[in-house]
């Protein structure tokens, strides 16, 4: 009898438990929605496993070859970024197909421009410093964390990936503005409403140790060297979609050449 009591004590016990824990979950004072935002180990390997898995389908797609074309894919939580420059409409179709066709993937945002020759390494590596530099100005912001968001430079533009509040999209844009050399932003971002009082630097750091960058596939072997760069001046950013930007080439005025006017955000079109 008193095992019978002790075990009916145990189980009420876990219950009330269980009860006061989810009574704190819902609270509307308690902070949990800042972490929520950020991926998980689990999601960055998914998403790691769907760059090396595109990257291996590009080389059986017909016309892709490493002098012909430059493709960088990145993923965000399923959400696929293709950039780069390919030969022709039809090798940009197919790919993104390609990409669409894989199960993991929710959406694909098509970014590839159609170009005779693609960048260069050099132009990629140019990339990837002015990348680190937005990056640079981002991890000291104690308000986001850096697995909340992607950025990926591509020819001066940042595309920027990730999920967020408004307030901390405008920190992200804020660098990328401030970043000499960068011309253009293209927000691809899941907006969401969260506290984010329980981020802290430390988070943050963590976080940066672990992104990587997304798979590049091609570019001509040269020692080009990039162009000066320009200063960023406004960012516009109005809703962008999953389809490619209508022009080819960044909207940016020259460092020192006067009154600066907007630094447009692209608007999807269903072709560059």
């Amino acid at each position: 009898m008193k095992k019978l009591s002790l075990v009916a004590l145990v189980a009420a016990a876990m219950v009330l438990s269980a009860c006061s824990t989810l009574d704190a979950s819902n609270d509307a004072n308690h902070n949990f929605g800042a972490y929520e935002m950020g991926r998980s180990i689990p999601e960055r390997i998914s998403d790691e496993s769907i760059e090396l898995t595109a990257r291996k389908n590009l080389t059986r797609i017909d016309g892709v070859n490493e002098n012909s074309v430059r493709i960088a894919i990145d993923s965000f939580r399923r959400e696929v970024l293709v950039t780069g420059e390919v030969p022709n409409q039809a090798i940009k179709t197919n790919i993104e197909s390609m990409l669409k066709s894989m199960k993991d993937v929710t959406v694909v945002y098509n970014y590839l421009t159609v170009a005779d020759t693609p960048k260069s390494q050099s132009h990629t590596v140019h990339e990837g410093y002015l990348k680190s530099k937005i990056n640079a100005r981002l991890i000291t912001n104690t308000a986001i964390k850096s697995s909340q968001y992607k950025i990926v430079v591509r020819d001066r533009t940042a595309y920027v990936l990730g999920y967020m509040t408004p307030e901390q999209q405008s920190y992200v844009l804020d660098a990328i503005q401030n970043t000499s050399g960068m011309a253009s932003a293209v927000t691809l971002t899941t907006l969401v409403n969260g506290d984010t009082s329980m981020i802290n630097t430390a988070d943050s750091a963590n976080d940066a140790t672990t992104d990587t960058e997304g798979v590049i596939y091609g570019g001509v072997v040269t020692t080009e060297a990039p162009n000066d760069p320009y200063a960023l001046q406004e960012i516009y950013t109005p809703d962008a979609n999953v389809n490619a930007p209508n022009n080819t080439s960044p909207v940016y005025k020259p460092r020192g050449s006067g009154t600066s006017g907007y630094v447009q955000l692209y608007q999807g079109t269903n072709s560059p």
